[in-house]
């Protein structure tokens, strides 16, 4: 398969605020749009055509406008432009991939990763310790399981090129959560 999200680590998002702490001054019908789905209408994130073609490239979401509701659900809460929001977010993804983590899950399509092998290799490219601050999300579709997300812990200030290992040592350890899953192929299911 020759998508670039067959083979790299696909960003869903960056979620910068504490808990519960979403939709900062965001206006009441936009957030209701957001809550309703219709990230269509939502306004798009101001980007540089550069940013937004990159962004397109490791958030594949974006065809549906997932960085929109990103933007308006999280992304307004950090403090942050569009621009510095999603510049952070890309970087952050390239740090998983040049630490090896993308071709791990890229090398195991098709067969099973447990928690466990993950946060080693986590720990390998970041640190001791730095496994323990990511978190497996996997779910069931077709009698299988399979690992639709992995959760990174991150705590510090996300800058253009983001220390990656002090971002991950300095958060909360966090628990594995599922013990493991099938990688499936992008777009198969």
């Amino acid at each position: 398969m020759s998508r670039f999200d067959a083979k790299h680590l696909a960003l869903h998002g960056l979620w910068p605020e504490p808990p519960g702490n979403v939709y900062c001054n965001v206006p009441q019908a936009i957030a209701a749009t957001d809550k309703g789905g219709q990230w269509q209408r939502l306004p798009a994130p101001e980007l540089n055509p550069a940013t937004s073609d990159r962004l397109a490239l490791v958030m594949p979401g974006t065809q549906s406008h997932l960085d929109r509701h990103e933007w308006i659900k999280h992304g307004t809460c950090s403090g942050a432009t569009g621009e510095r929001y999603f510049g952070g977010a890309i970087a952050l993804v390239d740090a998983l991939e040049s630490g090896g983590i993308g071709a791990l899950f890229a090398a195991n399509i098709g067969a099973t990763l447990s928690a466990g092998d993950v946060r080693s290799a986590f720990d390998r490219a970041f640190g001791a310790g730095a496994g323990k601050r990511v978190t497996l999300e996997c779910e069931r579709v077709s009698g299988r399981t399979l690992i639709s997300e992995l959760r990174v812990s991150l705590k510090g200030e996300i800058a253009d090129a983001p220390d990656i290992s002090s971002l991950i040592a300095a958060a909360e350890v966090r628990d594995r959560g599922c013990p493991g899953g099938e990688i499936d192929m992008a777009g198969k299911t």
